[in-house]
């Protein structure tokens, strides 16, 4: 009898217990006073509750503990968020000996200097380390864009940025890449990668394309001082590319480290935040790369990566029907009515969300690589074409009357299978249907063939879902609605409160400014769905309004 209960304890179905001990631990650092860094046991916006319960979802235990303490030896991944000040030789003895044991970490630092930070920069420990193991590295300098200002850069809000998928695939950040999703930053330094170290791989997520990188610290307010001047140094700035997320393991051992040159990249409040309208991720590129990588910490197998966020339109403008469902509206057109079959046009599909719309163009035989399409629009919906665009790969643009044809930054194309393309609704409207739509060849010929047109209008079919980029504006300066988290904000048809109301937004939307008025009072915002008026007191502006043009 006393061999059969051993056997039921040793052997049966593991108690809940067991179950807890056997799944991977994450310990969250903490140390509020001497490092000043973001804590897991904080729900705000400098918060990390959002990261531990996306540690939980995928099946890790979560606790908290001060680096001056013990690690426990089975803990799997270390999370360092934000630290304001140097580790302690130490403290990183303590961390660096788990990673030497094929451990985990996870690293998100703001440039030194930025905010009052006195963290690490590069040459320090943590870099030396991350440098020799992981292929990961520091580099010193906060990332500036050309509207910036010394008062941009004493407030998170108003330091706000986008990146991008670096151009290398990795299956972490390859659905940023694929969906041409903006990656949110609030004043990020640039880290380096080293792809192929004596015993590292490593690999760039995150990149950017700055005006350039500051290394001054003398150029952060502070107290009664405004900061000196901007100054580009060519033998100490950084131009051009620069990565500002990267990943690198150590072969040698198992050891793997996640950097973030951006300390809110992971906070409740910021990279992790939702939309106070819908509840969806407000910045989906970075809570994407975000479960990614807390799933590659814990070494999980691709197919275990969580999915993408939900009730959002997933469609990667690549010229296949392959992520289309059948929700979008079709439209047949005759397949007898042209000669060449790859510009002969035999049905259209086309949805809009909140933000954009989309659309395939399918002819007869797979679609001509210099086709070009031509849609008229009547974006107001008073019975009258008064939109013209024209899209061929590279090539966006629109007419509206007379004026000259201008680019449409955030709009696409692409041609292989089908021809595919997004449109902001800021310039097609909410309209049902496209009045009229003809694909011809972008090529110049001597006896060029006529295009084909749809002999009906478009069918839109309207989903209920939100797009996950509706600012792609990235080199564009940024502006965000302040207020307060309960209140709403009102863009106007023109810069005046006697003007009409085109919408009301909530606290934290993000908006390209394109222009102000003469007395500064007013600035003129785009996104994918509006393009309207904004009274400067409810924004966070990022640097002088004097650099845009006048308008209104």
């Amino acid at each position: 009898m006393i061999v059969l209960v051993v056997a039921a304890l040793g052997f049966g179905a593991p108690s809940f217990a067991q179950e807890q001990a056997q799944s991977p631990l994450v310990v969250f650092i903490e140390e509020p006073r001497d490092l000043q860094m973001s804590s897991v046991t904080d729900n705000g916006p400098d918060g990390l509750t959002r990261l531990a319960e996306t540690f939980q979802r995928l099946g890790a235990r979560t606790q908290w503990l001060r680096l001056r303490d013990t690690l426990p030896a089975d803990a799997t991944v270390i999370v360092l968020v934000r630290p304001r000040r140097s580790l302690s030789t130490e403290g990183l003895a303590r961390i660096w000996q788990q990673v030497g044991a094929g451990n985990s970490l996870l690293v998100a630092i703001d440039p030194k200097g930025y905010l009052g930070t006195r963290s690490e920069d590069a040459n320090s420990g943590l870099d030396t380390l991350m440098t020799l193991d992981q292929g990961v590295s520091l580099f010193n300098g906060i990332l500036l864009e050309p509207w910036f200002s010394n008062k941009s850069l004493s407030d998170l809000h108003s330091s706000f940025s986008f990146g991008y998928a670096d151009p290398v695939p990795n299956p972490i950040s390859d659905p940023i890449h694929d969906y041409d999703l903006p990656v949110a930053l609030w004043g990020a330094r640039p880290i380096g990668v080293e792809p192929f170290g004596v015993d590292s791989l490593a690999w760039a997520l995150v990149s950017a394309s700055p005006n350039y990188v500051e290394t001054a610290t003398n150029i952060f307010p502070g107290g009664n001082n405004p900061g000196d001047p901007f100054e580009l140094n060519l033998d100490k700035d950084r131009q051009g590319l620069v990565h500002v997320a990267a990943i690198g393991e150590n072969t040698r051992y198992g050891s793997r480290v996640a950097l973030f040159g951006d300390g809110e990249f992971v906070q409740n409040g910021y990279g992790l935040s939702l939309s106070a309208d819908t509840n969806t991720p407000q910045y989906p590129a970075n809570t994407i790369l975000t479960e990614r990588i807390a799933a590659w910490l814990l070494k999980l197998p691709e197919d275990q990566y969580p999915a993408l966020p939900s009730n959002m339109t997933w469609i990667a403008i690549d010229g296949s029907v392959s992520d289309w469902t059948d929700n979008a509206a079709i439209t047949l057109d005759d397949p007898n009515d042209a000669s060449i079959l790859s510009l002969n046009i035999q049905q259209t599909r086309a949805i809009r969300n909140d933000s954009y719309l989309y659309m395939t163009v399918e002819t007869v035989s797979q679609a001509n690589h210099d086709a070009q399409v031509t849609l008229e629009v009547d974006s107001d919906g008073n019975g009258q074409v008064d939109t013209t665009i024209t899209m061929q790969p590279g090539a966006i643009v629109m007419q509206q009357g007379d004026a000259d044809a201008v680019p449409i930054p955030d709009a696409d194309v692409a041609i292989s299978d089908v021809i595919e393309l997004r449109l902001p609704l800021r310039i097609t409207g909410l309209t049902p249907r496209i009045t009229r739509l003809c694909v011809g060849s972008a090529r110049p010929l001597a006896f060029p063939p006529p295009p084909d047109c749809m002999d009906t209008a478009i069918q839109i079919a309207h989903v209920t879902q939100t797009d996950p980029a509706p600012l792609r504006f990235t080199h564009r300066a940024l502006v965000e609605i302040r207020g307060d988290t309960h209140n709403r904000s009102n863009i106007r048809r023109a810069p005046s409160t006697d003007a009409s109301v085109l919408t009301t937004v909530p606290y934290g939307k993000v908006f390209a400014a394109v222009g102000r008025s003469a007395d500064n009072k007013w600035v003129h915002v785009q996104d994918a769905a509006y393009d309207g008026w904004v009274a400067v007191e409810v924004l966070f502006t990022e640097g002088d309004l004097s650099a845009l043009p006048i308008e209104g």
